[in-house]
């Protein structure tokens, strides 16, 4: 029987609303207080990313609210290039290594002291570092639960537990330098074991008491969403199109990070057949269902479609000056030495430009007219000074635009079928609490639970009940593509 979800208003996934919003009032306004501060230009005045973890990491923590204490978010997740079960393979390789050297060396010994033991020599020749599995597309996607082959295997692994949790990974040559760091991140354990007596149990045999906590042992997890966090756009944007290119550029530098880490975690866990990538700037977010078929190759360069930042713009004034000062020598150097000077040692010495003209303007009247008063606006008052008149009080208007610029729209789709985007692709861009981004968050919640998505071929959830009543009709979500997809694919205009 599905797990019925808080919210029992769904038609649509438009009225969806954060489980952990509905379960205690006060987290709504906890979430807008960790908001006004991020964009606030007293308190985050350089608008910071890392400001904005506030917010978004109460958005992640209230999505899982209901999923179960298996479900938790680990913010700076590392993963590794590697997986963990090639790391167990290599090391019982060198184990084995060293007892057939050790074994040669007591046949040797043995034969110099006269007695007739056959030697053998080591049956492998020693391995440089862990070998790299070649992992094959996965069929189907599943990632929300372990099947009952799966549990089986994860039995015949727990001496290998033991060795595993003995290693530091951060000292394998060459390992550390590859690892990559989501934001943040949603896992699920999905196999726990009691330390003390070595059975399996589930999180309702933990201790109550959680100063034990290390009698629980986690033996396997299971990535399932990774989060990459960019700076908002611009507070003062001088217009909508300006506002919507830094934050299409923020959101591609977000998707684009976000589906390399997704390379790597299922190069880290092979049974991972999909993950949800999020890409976030500011209040605006996407998703996208990344399978293992679905990530390219070969990775693309980025094109920045923003203009140039400040240092950018400084870097190439700078570069114009160099280039120009680099043209006066040259010029200066063909000329004659006794009327221009010389040039020693990378300076210009001598040289004599012909001073421009320069006319002195006519000095302005003594009352101008209107057209040529310059605008005004009185300091802020403080003591000793008059109060400001009416008209320059109240409150200031907000700058950060609010309503969404084609091509993106705050209004969700007619269903939660029609919000899916093509399978390997970016959802269209949403701003955080709308409708349309209720509608995402619904689907989020829905992958996190079951470990797919909705299938079209459901039972419309606008009949008053939840999409998890009709599991009888569910399937794996999106097959795998025929062809490698992008790593980036533009918002969908609408």
């Amino acid at each position: 029987m599905a797990d019925p979800m808080l919210n029992h208003d769904i038609d649509n996934g438009s009225n969806f609303r954060l489980p952990g919003l509905v379960s205690h009032a006060d987290n709504v306004a906890r979430l807008i207080t960790a908001m006004s501060f991020s964009y606030s230009g007293l308190q985050n005045p350089r608008l910071l990313e890392c400001y904005f973890y506030a917010p978004w990491g109460q958005c992640l923590s209230h999505l899982i609210e209901d999923v179960g204490p298996e479900t938790f978010i680990n913010p700076q997740h590392k993963l590794a290039p590697f997986d963990r079960t090639s790391i167990q393979a290599w090391l019982k390789q060198k184990q084995k290594e060293k007892d057939d050297v050790k074994m040669f060396e007591q046949q040797r010994k043995a034969n110099m002291l006269g007695k007739p033991w056959p030697v053998a020599t080591p049956s492998t020749a020693p391995t440089p570092g862990p070998p790299l599995r070649v992992i094959a597309p996965a069929d189907q996607v599943n990632v929300g639960e372990s099947s009952a082959t799966e549990e089986r295997d994860d039995d015949n692994d727990d001496g290998d537990d033991d060795l595993l949790a003995e290693i530091p990974f951060e000292t394998l040559p060459d390992q550390k330098a590859k690892e990559k760091s989501p934001d943040f991140s949603i896992l699920k354990a999905i196999k726990f074991i009691n330390r003390l007596t070595g059975d399996i149990i589930t999180p309702e045999d933990f201790p109550k008491n959680p100063a034990d906590w290390d009698i629980v042992r986690i033996a396997a997890t299971r990535v399932l969403l990774l989060a990459e966090l960019k700076p908002p756009a611009s507070r003062h944007s001088k217009d909508e199109t300006h506002f919507q290119l830094v934050l299409d550029n923020n959101l591609q530098k977000a998707g684009l990070q976000a589906i390399d880490q997704a390379e790597l975690a299922f190069t880290a866990d092979e049974k991972l057949d999909s993950v949800i990538a999020l890409a976030v700037s500011g209040e605006w977010w996407m998703w996208n269902l990344v399978t293992r078929a679905s990530v390219p190759s070969l990775e693309l360069e980025l094109k920045l479609i923003a203009p140039p930042s400040p240092h950018q713009q400084q870097e190439l004034r700078k570069s114009h000056r160099l280039q120009n000062t680099e043209a006066r020598k040259a010029e200066a150097a063909i000329q004659d030495d006794t009327e221009k000077g010389k040039v020693w040692n990378g300076m210009l010495l001598g040289v004599r430009t012909e001073p421009k003209s320069y006319e002195e303007k006519e000095s302005a009247l003594d009352f101008p007219s209107d057209d040529q008063k310059v605008p005004y606006q009185p300091a802020n008052s403080k003591k000793g000074k008059e109060p400001e008149s009416e008209e320059h009080q109240g409150p200031r208007a907000r700058t950060v635009l609010q309503n969404a610029i084609p091509p993106y729209s705050d209004q969700a789709k007619a269903s939660i079928f029609d919000a899916l985007p093509p399978p390997g692709e970016w959802s269209e861009v949403m701003r955080l609490s709308t409708p349309a981004s209720n509608q995402g968050f619904s689907i989020l919640h829905y992958f996190i639970q079951h470990g797919r998505l909705p299938a079209s071929g459901q039972v419309q959830p606008n009949d008053g009940h939840n999409p998890q009543d009709h599991q009888g009709a569910e399937v794996r979500a999106n097959a795998p593509p025929s062809q490698p997809l992008s790593r980036m694919n533009r918002p969908r205009k609408s």
